[in-house]
């Protein structure tokens, strides 16, 4: 296994283990689904929150660059080690980190802090989580993390910021792909 593959598998690997175990945990109680707010939406509230991220994404992205924000760098990796970041980055951090932030923490601190404090908290600790950013980027991590706790507040699942999320993460990964 080459080096660039290695580093690929370890970097998404924490993802991965976060996945399972928490699927795991489903299949063996199942009552754990309703813990996560891993709940069906109507597709139509499915489709008004994606379209509203989308011109969100939009809208921060025409802000990151007047405000002078160098483009993404370009991807080194390629081939299998490609691909492994591109599933890790699309689908298993979107999944991992709306189950952990939107689902487990949202729950708990719904009850105790009230709705404003727990989108703005688990906004906040979703932030600090992606502490390989600049101040700039965190910022806008934590304008991200604020919307998909909106979307997780007003629908009740966590359904609806994961597909955010991975429609997020997939325009920064094309970002880093597309050429020129």
């Amino acid at each position: 296994m080459g080096s660039e593959l290695q580093e690929s598998l370890l970097r998404v690997a924490p993802f991965a283990v976060g996945v399972l175990i928490l699927g795991l945990l489903v299949a063996l109680r199942p009552e754990s689904r309703e813990r996560l707010a891993w709940k069906p939406v109507p597709a139509r509230v499915l489709v008004r929150w994606l379209l509203l991220w989308a011109a969100w994404v939009a809208a921060t992205e025409l802000l990151a660059r007047a405000l002078g924000h160098p483009s993404p760098a370009r991807f080194t990796a390629h081939g299998a080690a490609l691909a492994v970041r591109v599933v890790g980055i699309v689908v298993l951090a979107p999944l991992l980190e709306e189950l952990v932030f939107r689902g487990i923490l949202f729950r708990l601190l719904l009850p105790w802090a009230g709705p404003g404090p727990t989108v703005v908290g688990t906004a906040l600790l979703f932030a600090l989580s992606h502490g390989q950013y600049s101040a700039l980027e965190l910022v806008q991590v934590l304008a991200d993390g604020v919307v998909l706790g909106l979307a997780r507040l007003r629908t009740g699942s966590t359904r609806v910021p994961f597909w955010m999320h991975l429609l997020g993460n997939a325009f920064a990964v094309w970002q880093r792909l597309r050429p020129g």
